[in-house]
């Protein structure tokens, strides 16, 4: 990892090949982090299968409650970002990942229970407050404890994952009634705290909070090996030290608001922003809460589950695929791509609406199908994962909490934005102005990662860093 990687190559050969047919450590410890983005898929998928069912739909009573239960994830995961960050400094990201927990276990009680419309609501809130937390620390933490070589395979992991669960969810609710369906998800919620014990915290949080020795045992279990460990944790040391600004006591010096002023500070956090809003922007969530829904009017009344699986099960396959290519093509290249190929997708999928609305077409399904088919695809391929990959790399040590609280804050809120009124946007502009104008922000998406992200391929997140540092001085 960094420079002192053919350093730890010449010292620990004899530990590199005894553990050349394990697992490495810091792989384990990316999946299990990543079990909290599984949950965020399968509290993302669920309003589809929930709202379909007549009994629920029946229990929420008006149109206006179904939204309105669509999109209060969102509004509870808005407030999730801050916390996170809050729960970061204090306790570091170990503990915040097994936290999220609480509110998720509670949010799904509370939905389960039928107690009344309120109770669900309260419990859609929590839930998205469970989901913001992780949605905050899962990638920050995969970021942070895995190898430079694979950190862009392993940060597609949490996308991955949240893809696995939205299918899980979407799948489970053709065999299971809502209630039962949250019950499963509760139990997953306590789990997924149990083994989050078996994982260490970040040596990058140890070292911040002057914890030397805590830091180095977090760093043999992830390496399996004391030399490589001891050249890790003074790599770190030292960076550390140059990276952020020292008061004249020695001591770290903490973010403020007056940082911002700093463009090796504000760049990174605008750049992020812009990645979440565009990434919302794009259209996916207006799509994936909606699945059922969309694809009932698409003509497949009579089997409206069997076309959410399949999208699902394209979102899982391309996103996979996608790792394959993280660190062949670089993140820049995957987002244009993704951008470019997304933008067509939703120009066919608007023209679908425009030909069945305004010409009275009724024989195009298929056009439905393929074309949000395609835009999954596309989407999956850079702009579903490589955002939340890119905050987590590109951010300031000493800004590290405000810049992904905001970036996450950022998310969450067009994320509730869009799914609360694209009905709105759909009687105002029809649905094939909708997608049309989805299909707009994605290209100008492609303006954006083209003009403004920088390549962050086998980089470390410190030299990721002093990329805005030599920009900030050379101003």
């Amino acid at each position: 990892m960094e420079e002192s990687d053919n350093e730890t190559e010449l010292l620990v050969p004899l530990e590199r090949s005894s553990k050349c047919c394990s697992v490495p450590r810091d792989v384990i410890a990316s999946v299990i982090a990543c079990i909290g983005s599984f949950i965020m898929g399968i509290a993302l998928g669920y309003s589809s299968p929930a709202l379909a069912s007549e009994t629920f739909s029946d229990f929420l009573g008006t149109k206006d409650n179904q939204f309105w239960f669509g999109s209060l994830l969102a509004v509870g995961a808005i407030f999730g970002g801050p916390i996170g960050g809050v729960l970061r400094s204090l306790v570091g990201l170990k503990f915040t990942l097994m936290l999220c927990n609480l509110p998720l276990g509670i949010g799904w009680l509370l939905i389960l229970g039928k107690f009344s419309v309120a109770t669900a609501f309260i419990g859609r809130v929590l839930t998205g407050v469970g989901i913001g937390v992780a949605s905050f620390a899962s990638p920050l933490y995969v970021s942070e404890v895995a190898d430079k070589s694979r950190r862009g395979v392993l940060g597609l992991f949490f996308q991955l994952t949240v893809s696995i669960g939205i299918l899980v969810s979407f799948a489970l609710g053709t065999v299971l009634s809502w209630n039962y369906l949250a019950l499963v998800f509760m139990i997953i919620s306590v789990v997924n705290c149990l083994m989050i014990l078996i994982i260490p915290e970040s040596p990058r949080w140890y070292l911040t909070q002057h914890l030397d020795q805590d830091a180095l045992e977090s760093l043999k279990w992830l390496y399996r090996s004391e030399q490589r460990a001891t050249i890790e944790i003074n790599f770190l040391r030292n960076t550390l030290i140059n990276s952020i600004e020292n008061r004249n006591d020695g001591a770290v010096s903490r973010f403020s608001l007056a940082d911002l002023k700093s463009r090796e500070i504000h760049r990174p956090i605008l750049i992020g922003i812009g990645l979440m809003v565009f990434q919302q922007l794009s259209g996916i969530n207006a799509i994936m809460f909606y699945t059922s829904s969309i694809f009932s009017k698409a003509g497949f009344q009579d089997n409206p589950s069997l076309p959410t699986i399949i999208t699902g099960s394209v979102l899982v396959a391309a996103t996979f695929l996608s790792c394959f290519c993280i660190d062949c093509l670089g993140r820049r290249v995957l987002l244009l791509i993704s951008g470019v190929f997304m933008t067509a997708s939703m120009v066919c999928f608007g023209l679908y609406y425009y030909l069945t609305e305004e010409v009275s077409r009724t024989d195009l399904s298929w056009l439905s199908l393929s074309s949000v088919c395609a835009f999954i695809i596309s989407f999956s391929f850079g702009w579903s994962s490589i955002p939340w990959l890119a905050c987590s790399e590109i951010m300031p040590a000493k800004a590290k909490n405000f810049g992904i609280s905001v970036t996450t804050i950022s998310n969450w809120l067009f994320t509730f934005l869009i799914t609360k009124e694209v009905v709105d946007l759909t009687y105002l502009l029809h649905s094939y102005g909708t997608m049309w104008l989805f299909a707009v922000f994605c290209a100008i998406s492609v303006l954006f990662v083209a003009v403004c992200l920088p390549e962050t391929k086998g980089k470390s997140l410190e030299e990721i860093q002093s990329h805005f540092t030599r920009g900030s001085a050379a101003r």
